[in-house]
């Protein structure tokens, strides 16, 4: 029988010996062991991360797989993403995966990612981060400067404006890529060279910015057009109605050969010559009525459009025997009146020469049967009255060479051819509130004194009436310390036989300085406008002069507008011209005009005048048309017109002639017959 060993050690001390042994068992003493370790001992491996795969992700990516590759993964192992715990899948001791969310990638920035493996052993392993970076920005073109170009254009810069631009922004223009030069974030260029800009069309121009996010802009055209036309004059530029039909040239430039032209709205087929003139034939038709005719040439898209429009002039026959003298005036109020003279003849306006005194609101008068104009008084350069008169010779067209003296001086005066051949100046002396009035003699050449007038007047109206006196109506009086500042309402008239003046038995029914008055073929006076003031006030009422009775009368129609500085002029017809004038809208000029029709006796609109006019002169050719000329816009700061028009009775309108070599306004004008 063996021999039992026998322990001289107590129980108690075996057992802790045996636990000792088993918990060394446990662990993986001696080999076997316990755990799926592969190292082969018993603690869990520390786990090592190599690279991750992705590795970065755009701001704003969708929901992915993330891969984790590396070393010691285990079943157990766990991981965090940016410190938060996701569910790892295991794939092998080398490889571990998670799922990324869309939030999990919405910021930029660097997110943590750590594998952990559980005790005994394991552990933490070495930080790898994943990166979510900022996308670029998604272009977007606003503008293009220039816009567009003509075909055939040379090369040029093209500014692309706009948002999300990029030092690394690439741009294409019809497809084709175009170095861009960074600017701003707002601002890109390209250079367009003239193959670019060659035919035409319409060509994309793209901003792509790249990866992350960036991407293409949305297409911006760039159109290669037709140029706009531009017309800069016609020739001819006006005929006068009735002409035989004409070649019209219109000379510019952009015209192609598929430009098309309108006269007066109506397609005109036209001719190409080159790239700066077309033609086209006008119609009897389209010259048969006077009035002003708009000519448009027009190109096709792309680009291309209307041009400017230019007038052409369809004018009133002119008698060729016409002829009118213009004199004096102003250009300027901060100038000296003028000397000179015009004479328009034949649609043009030519140097009379020069009077011996400058003379502003002169008068003009034919006398002599038809030999000689006399011009009488006006202001001078200082605002006083002028006290000479001259005259004009209509054979030799000449001024006298030396003036006559005026027993007063005289402005803001009438002068009137009486039946005799003498002409009645009438008017408030210039310097003191005396009335004057005096004759002048064409066959003396001298003045001499008449009756004195019952009110001292200036910036009335005068006319001869068919019993040989003279009707004077309105002006301006004085009043306590201020000369020829108020209008009056009175009236006088003047009798060659006695040489005096009376007043008439009743006065005007309203005050009114610088009126006109116009004799009718029925022999009473149509007196109109004026101002309720000598400078402004101006009133749209009228009034008839009946001689017979001896009174006025309100004419219960009215003009379109008010007038002061108009002008008055009888047609053949019987009816009446009313033209421009000052009116109180906005205290400037008007372009407008009115007829007065005796028979209905009404008013009504004409016209209107090409230009707005006052302080002009209005003068009958003879044949229904009217001379318009000079004037001025304004009363501040006037500026006398270079502009002259015709009327044209028949028809009503008013058309472009001359124009003068000088604007005047506060001219004085003359029929040469």
């Amino acid at each position: 029988m063996p021999a039992v060993l026998r322990s001289h050690r107590s129980p108690r001390h075996l057992c802790r010996a045996l636990a000792t042994c088993l918990a060394l068992i446990a662990s993986g003493c001696g080999g076997g062991g316990y755990g799926g370790s592969s190292s082969g001992g018993g603690y869990n491996p520390m786990p090592a991360i190599s690279s991750l795969a992705p590795a970065s992700a755009s701001a704003g990516a969708a929901a992915q797989t993330l891969t984790i590759n590396g070393s010691g993964f285990m079943a157990a192992s766990t991981v965090t993403y940016d410190g938060t715990a996701r569910t790892a899948t295991y794939v092998s001791a080398s490889q571990l995966t998670i799922q990324l969310s869309a939030a999990d990638q919405m910021t930029a920035g660097s997110y943590a990612v750590v594998v952990t493996n559980p005790a005994p052993g394991g552990g933490t392993s070495n930080t790898v981060n994943f990166t979510v970076t900022a996308n670029n920005p998604m272009p977007a073109v606003t503008s293009l400067s220039p816009p567009s170009a003509t075909a055939g254009a040379a090369g040029q810069t093209l500014t692309i404006n706009g948002s999300g631009f990029m030092a690394t922004s690439t741009v294409t223009y019809n497809g084709v890529p175009h170095t861009a030069a960074f600017v701003s974030a707002t601002q890109l260029t390209i250079q367009l060279t003239a193959a670019d800009q060659a035919m035409l069309g319409s060509y994309a121009v793209i901003v792509t910015n790249p990866p992350p996010g960036g991407g293409a802009s949305a297409s911006v055209s760039f159109t290669v057009g037709n140029p706009v036309p531009v017309i800069s004059g016609l020739m001819p530029a006006s005929v006068t109605a009735g002409t035989t039909a004409p070649t019209l040239t219109i000379s510019g430039s952009g015209f192609l050969s598929s430009s098309s032209v309108t006269y007066n709205s109506v397609p005109h087929t036209a001719t190409f010559v080159s790239a700066s003139q077309l033609t086209i034939s006008l119609t009897t038709a389209d010259q048969a009525t006077v009035g002003s005719y708009s000519v448009v040439v027009t190109n096709p898209s792309p680009g291309g459009g209307a041009s400017n429009t230019a007038t052409f002039t369809v004018a009133p026959v002119v008698p060729a025997t016409a002829a009118v003298l213009v004199v004096g005036g102003q250009t300027t109020a901060s100038m000296a009146p003028l000397t000179s003279g015009e004479i328009f003849s034949s649609s043009a306006f030519t140097s009379a020469g020069n009077m011996s005194a400058a003379r502003y609101r002169p008068t003009a008068s034919l006398i002599s049967a038809g030999a000689t104009i006399l011009i009488t008084g006006g202001a001078n350069a200082s605002g006083g009255a002028i006290n000479t008169a001259e005259t004009f010779q209509v054979a030799s067209k000449t001024f006298s060479t030396a003036t006559v003296s005026m027993l007063c001086a005289h402005k803001g005066h009438t002068a009137t051819v009486l039946q005799n051949g003498k002409v009645l100046i009438a008017g408030r002396t210039g310097i003191t509130i005396t009335p004057c009035a005096e004759l002048y003699d064409p066959v003396t050449g001298t003045f001499t004194r008449t009756g004195n007038m019952t009110t001292p007047v200036s910036d009335h109206a005068a006319v001869l009436l068919a019993n040989g006196k003279v009707l004077i109506v309105g002006g301006s009086v004085d009043r306590s310390g201020c000369i020829s500042c108020t209008a009056t309402s009175s009236a006088e008239l003047y009798d060659p036989g006695t040489g005096t003046f009376t007043a008439t038995s009743h006065t005007l029914v309203g005050a009114r300085s610088s009126p006109t008055a116009t004799l009718l073929p029925s022999g009473k006076v149509l007196v109109a406008g004026g101002g309720v003031t000598p400078s402004g006030g101006p009133v749209r009422t009228a009034e008839l002069y009946d001689p017979v009775a001896d009174t006025f009368t309100s004419i219960a129609s009215t003009m379109s507008v008010e007038r002061q500085f108009h002008t008055a002029t009888l047609l053949p017809n019987g009816k009446v011209l009313l033209a421009g004038g000052l009116t109180n809208a906005g205290s400037v000029a008007t372009a407008t005009a009115d007829l007065y029709d005796p028979a209905t006796n009404t008013f009504h609109a004409t016209g209107p005048m090409a230009s707005t006019r006052m302080h002009h002169t209005a003068t009958s050719l003879g044949n229904g048309v009217i001379l318009i000329v000079g004037g001025t816009m304004q009363p501040t700061s006037p500026l006398g017109e270079t502009s002259a028009e015709l009327y044209d009775s028949t028809s009503g309108v008013f058309t472009l002639t001359g124009p003068l070599a000088t604007g005047r306004y506060g001219a004085a004008a003359s029929p040469l017959q």
